[in-house]
């Protein structure tokens, strides 16, 4: 993955023509994507061979998905490092550790690489787009009421004009 701005670009691109896919070709797009990961999983990832045992991957449709069991935050935090991938692709670069605030308890611990980082980074500025047409608010402790011409760096050097609202 190219961490520049060109390559953040060519992956909103590529994002932004797979949008516009029919319903069924984009759901058909998303399962081959959901193989190729349950695969990995399977092969690499303890707690889903064990979990997983039998599923054929090859074979996956969106009901058996659907039935899968799930990972909830108590088995995710009890289990790390049976969750950790026995063979991430090198090309993914050396994987760090990270947590979540712990806002609700125990923070949760989770790996990340500079793969994953770029993913983050090029959701969030979609996500933003996504949203210039509206008015952000943005609700924050001990920050004076105000109404912004804009949504603040980074942002505000793309969509000079979404305007946004602090309030406290």
């Amino acid at each position: 993955m190219d961490p520049r701005p060109a390559g953040m670009r060519d992956l909103l691109k590529q994002l932004d023509y797979s949008e516009s896919f029919p319903g069924e070709e984009l759901r058909e797009y998303q399962l081959s994507q959901l193989k190729a990961l349950v695969r990995h999983a399977l092969a690499t990832v303890p707690h889903y061979a064990k979990s997983f045992a039998g599923l054929d991957a090859d074979r996956l449709d969106w009901r058996t998905f659907a039935s899968l069991p799930r990972l909830g935050r108590t088995e995710l935090q009890a289990h790390f490092a049976a969750l950790r991938s026995g063979n991430l692709p090198a090309s993914h670069g050396r994987p760090t550790e990270g947590q979540s605030s712990g806002s609700t308890g125990t923070p949760v611990r989770f790996l990340r690489t500079p793969v994953t980082e770029f993913f983050w980074k090029v959701l969030t500025i979609r996500e933003h787009r996504w949203h210039f047409a509206g008015k952000l608010a943005v609700i924050r402790v001990r920050v004076e009421d105000q109404s912004l011409p804009n949504w603040g760096p980074p942002m505000a050097c793309l969509a000079r004009r979404s305007r946004s609202a602090r309030l406290h």
